[in-house]
């Protein structure tokens, strides 16, 4: 983390360069809602997912998501390409860099790395600078 004089803490992450093509990733600190444990997972930044955090199934269960789950908490959306994609929905706690958040996490079966949506995107400051390479998060 490196502060910066006028807006406070800035946290710089680099593109996935192992991808085919680069990707924006950001490391964020996943808990429960109660705060009784917490990972770390590094999604790839998604601007086309309007939610919170979606997970593989293998994640998400290795995670105990499935302890949290919303009443009702699964149901059918819309890929971009039209496909029918079941999600089940849970509830936690994201943190990037000082801020922390409830959010939404998600999953399917189809997923096969960890996508970061706009739900919590929108309660961010974040810049993607293509030609850099980075993400960048200021508080």
């Amino acid at each position: 983390m490196v502060a910066d004089g006028r807006a406070g803490a800035v946290t710089t992450f680099a593109y996935d360069k192992d991808a085919r093509v680069p990707l924006p990733v950001m490391k964020v600190v996943l808990s429960d809602p109660a705060s009784r444990g917490s990972t770390e997972v590094t999604p790839m930044v998604d601007t086309g997912f309007d939610g919170g955090l979606l997970l593989p199934l293998e994640q998400y269960i290795g995670l105990g998501r499935q302890n949290f789950e919303e009443p009702g908490g699964t149901f059918v959306v819309r890929s971009a390409s039209g496909l029918a994609i079941s999600l089940r929905s849970s509830r936690g706690v994201a943190a990037v860099g000082g801020k922390r958040f409830r959010c939404s996490v998600y999953t399917s079966p189809l997923l096969l790395r960890p996508l970061l949506g706009r739900g919590l995107l929108n309660r961010l400051k974040v810049t993607l600078d293509g030609p850099k390479g980075e993400l960048t998060v200021r508080e």
